[in-house]
């Protein structure tokens, strides 16, 4: 695979969120602004030895493609990769019912009053840090079109294609800002894609990448996040709007999982797409196969499949992730 100007066989990488120091999260530092840093900031100085931190974990540990880890500042982790962005974009009111997801449901939907505009820079101070602390190939992430569009109540467009496409718009400037200053590979983390996928999600993915030179890669998963399986709205017992999720039902609906993404994912402009599965079994695999040949002619693109097996900590063999490089 060609990465940073040279062929890896096997490229390794970071896929998504990095621990953040103890010493970062939560404190009044850990913020990052809109637009530039003051120079002299201790915001800057100390959002530069976070990142700095995270880039030589990962060269220690050998890996070819080197992650921003995703600092965004704040003391919400999960809640900060939504809200960040809404921050920077006209349009947005950061308040809002709870997202009708239970696994996602402690988190407020932000309301849409207003014509989407991108304001601010989204991640050029992440590229900044990440570029100063090494000479790797750089991989910077960012939280899904169908991510927001999905957590989004909209009170202004036509419907959510109509908002995905108004995202992808601002996206691709940023997008665009990003490679022109030296960026490897983007990142875009569609974790709501195994709920199910519309007519829209790819549309507005390849309308957001259009014109940008650099690779970009999708990241997907599915597992146990907050200590429960995924599932769909049901009637679970919830507290002020969030549901309670252990008290779900053993037999609640569940999400297809890998089965969602295909075949829709096959016509997206898309160098990679990673599977982050926390569950155990052959059975995310299956898609995959049963969409092989599609795969590889892409449609008049070439496309090299890559499966692999992983196993870490916690993890059994039979876990496993696929990706889907298109040419």
């Amino acid at each position: 695979m060609r990465i940073g100007g040279q062929d890896i066989l096997l490229p390794t990488t970071m896929v998504g969120n990095y621990p953040n120091p103890r010493w970062y999260d939560g404190h009044a530092f850990a913020v990052l602004p809109k637009g530039e840093f003051i120079h002299d900031s201790i915001s800057k100085e100390a959002f530069e030895d976070v990142v700095g931190a995270i880039v030589r974990d990962q060269e220690a540990a050998g890996l070819d493609v080197i992650s921003d880890g995703k600092v965004y500042g704040g003391d919400s982790p999960y809640g900060t990769i939504l809200y960040y962005y809404l921050e920077r974009m006209s349009g947005y009111k950061l308040t809002g019912p709870p997202i009708g997801l239970p696994i996602y449901s402690t988190l407020y939907s932000p309301t849409l009053v207003g014509e989407v505009r991108r304001e601010y820079p989204f991640h050029l101070v992440n590229l900044r840090a990440v570029r100063k602390a090494t000479s790797k190939p750089v991989k910077v992430s960012y939280t899904g079109l169908g991510v927001i569009a999905a957590a989004t109540t909209n009170l202004f467009y036509k419907d959510t294609r109509e908002v995905a496409l108004a995202l992808a718009k601002a996206f691709n400037e940023d997008f665009k800002e990003l490679a022109d200053n030296g960026c490897d590979i983007i990142q875009l983390d569609e974790f709501v894609w195994p709920y199910g996928m519309g007519d829209w999600e790819i549309e507005a993915l390849n309308a957001a990448v259009e014109g940008v030179n650099c690779q970009f890669w999708v990241h997907t998963c599915w597992g146990n996040y907050s200590g429960t399986p995924a599932y769909f709205p049901d009637q679970t017992q919830t507290e002020f709007g969030a549901f309670v999720l252990d008290k779900r039902a053993s037999d609640a609906p569940a999400p297809e999982r890998a089965y969602a993404l295909f075949p829709q994912v096959l016509d997206a402009h898309i160098d990679a797409l990673n599977y982050e599965v926390g569950r155990t079994g052959p059975d995310d695999l299956k898609p995959l196969a049963e969409n092989m040949d599609q795969a590889v002619r892409g449609r008049g693109h070439r496309r090299e499949i890559h499966r692999h097996r992983v196993r870490g900590p916690g993890r059994r063999p039979d876990q496993a992730g696929a990706g889907v490089r298109p040419g």
